[in-house]
């Protein structure tokens, strides 16, 4: 649910019509995930691995300000989680667990425990210390992800 590449194609998301907005979304947690998954109605957290590389850190957003819209090019209601100033990256800083590949991100929050998942647009492969990679806005399509199964 995440934008990587600014690829928005292959996301999962919530299914929220009748559950709370994401307007006043706080403390947001953004996840590199290192298993390969599908984004869809049955995607839970729990098959969701984090990543391990050394480096690696969950990075969080505090009040973020979502937008929710209907995408004009689909059709589908969707939510868009800005990126904070400096943005959502990562760096390895060492050689543990490497070579690793990354697949995509994880989205929770406080409020909400499991946003979403989105794969990136390409598979990250990190093998040496001093490797980075990025994202930017968070786009999740409300449709996919049935929240009552994100455990």
């Amino acid at each position: 649910m995440l934008t990587v590449s600014r690829d928005v194609s292959n996301i999962a998301s919530a299914n929220l019509l009748a559950e709370p907005t994401f307007g006043d979304c706080s403390n947001i947690s953004v996840t590199p995930v290192k298993v390969p998954f599908t984004p869809g109605k049955q995607t839970l957290l729990s098959s969701l691995t984090s990543a391990n590389f050394d480096g690696m850190a969950i990075l969080t957003g505090d009040a973020v300000a979502a937008v929710e819209f209907t995408d004009p090019t689909d059709g589908k209601q969707k939510i868009r989680i800005p990126e904070p100033a400096g943005g959502w990256n990562w760096l390895t800083s060492g050689l543990t667990a490497l070579p690793q590949t990354i697949y995509g991100v994880k989205v929770t929050s406080a409020d909400i425990s499991f946003i979403g998942c989105q794969k990136l647009a390409a598979d990250v492969i990190l093998t040496a210390s001093n490797q980075g990679f990025g994202i930017g806005d968070i786009i999740i399509n409300k449709d996919t992800i049935n929240l009552a199964t994100n455990n």
